[in-house]
């Protein structure tokens, strides 16, 4: 056997010695990724009270009311309630005649979103049982499947869930194209 046959051979255990360590950190490193699970269809529906706080909104509202009434999610198991707050328009008859529950609060004391939608919950709770309540503004794009979403996470344990939210308003839509982002 000469010198360069000890060498190959050498050179060929060296090889297949890397070879396997590489192979079994390879297969050490794909069997511990977990694998992908996607939720599977909640067994169980949560009951839902979606709240809409509204100032002026009657251009807007019922477009808003309609897609959310076109939720790929059982009918029964959700309800739109909708406070016209200090409204000087048509928000409230829109709102109704769309198919919302419609409050309207007229007050000069605590005024803005955050105590209409105070002043909105206090009612929500009072007329019945939700499991989850939903807050979207009047003028909002919801996808149909949202219900539905909220509702997997839901019975998967968790407890506050923020959605996408993605400015609308024509007026504001310049805040997308702000320089810098």
């Amino acid at each position: 056997m000469g010198l360069i046959e000890l060498f190959v051979g050498l050179a060929t255990l060296i090889w297949l010695a890397v070879f396997f360590c590489s192979a079994y950190l390879w297969f050490i490193a794909l069997a511990s990724v977990p694998p992908i699970r996607r939720p599977k269809s909640a067994a169980r529906y949560a009951r839902f009270a979606i709240a809409i706080p509204a100032h002026d909104e009657e251009s807007v509202i019922a477009d808003t009311v309609t897609r959310l009434l076109r939720q790929d999610y059982p009918r029964s198991l959700f309800e739109i309630f909708v406070v016209a707050d200090n409204c000087s328009d048509r928000t409230a008859e829109i709102a109704r005649s769309q198919g919302a529950l419609c409050y309207e609060r007229k007050t000069d004391q605590r005024v803005g979103k955050g105590a209409a939608l105070s002043w909105l919950f206090e009612r929500i709770f009072h007329n019945g049982t939700y499991e989850a309540i939903v807050v979207f503004d009047a003028d909002t794009h919801v996808q149909e499947d949202f219900l539905k979403t909220m509702n997997e996470r839901l019975q998967g344990g968790a407890q506050v869930i923020q959605g996408r939210h993605v400015i609308a308003t024509r007026m504001l839509a310049g805040f997308q194209r702000c320089p810098g982002r």
